[in-house]
């Protein structure tokens, strides 16, 4: 992968920044198990909410955070049940660095990022692109075929040797009620 999709100073950069974060003592990761789903949902959803500086009263898309949280733990929690969800967390001893949960569906080789967010306390480490490398490595060790990195054309994403890909929606709306012909 590296040297396949990532341009060298790209690599350089990563290796760097994947051997900094490897120096620090407490450095480790987590991966969600049954016993602790709960707290890597909160974990990850905390950070999340610290990324974008949300406070508890702030609306989000019309909504409640709260309700946005809840919603959000609910379908995690569901995927994760259905296992449906990878969900890890890289730590510095107690506190976390980046955390990603990804939608996996097994049979047809898909993995599908569905959010990603990091502690920019810790910046100088590219905590997001650090848990990417990791979500790219785990994906190739278990045969995934395509590792999607969701809508949107962030930098970042190109850097890590995605393609664009397009896909088409379609939203079927009923005007009215069916009317019966005798």
């Amino acid at each position: 992968y590296f040297n396949t999709y990532l341009g060298s100073s790209t690599r350089k950069g990563l290796k760097n920044d994947l051997n900094k974060i490897r120096r620090l003592d407490g450095f480790h990761v987590t991966e969600t198990q049954t016993g602790d789903m709960e707290s890597h949902i909160d974990t990850l959803l905390k950070l999340w909410q610290t990324r974008w500086e949300l406070k508890s009263d702030d609306l989000y898309m019309d909504l409640k955070l709260e309700d946005v949280l809840n919603i959000k733990r609910s379908f995690l929690r569901s995927c994760f049940e259905e296992n449906r969800l990878w969900l890890t967390i890289l730590w510095d001893r107690e506190t976390p660095i980046a955390g990603g949960a990804v939608f996996i569906d097994a049979d047809k080789k898909n993995f599908c990022i569905l959010k990603i967010a990091a502690n920019y306390d810790y910046a100088q480490y590219s905590p997001g692109n650090i848990w990417c490398l990791h979500a790219i490595r785990y994906a190739i060790e278990k045969g995934y075929k395509i590792c999607d990195f969701g809508k949107g054309t962030e930098k970042y994403k190109f850097s890590l040797g995605c393609k664009e890909r397009f896909n088409r929606n379609v939203v079927v709306v009923r005007m009215g009620l069916v009317k019966k012909f005798l």
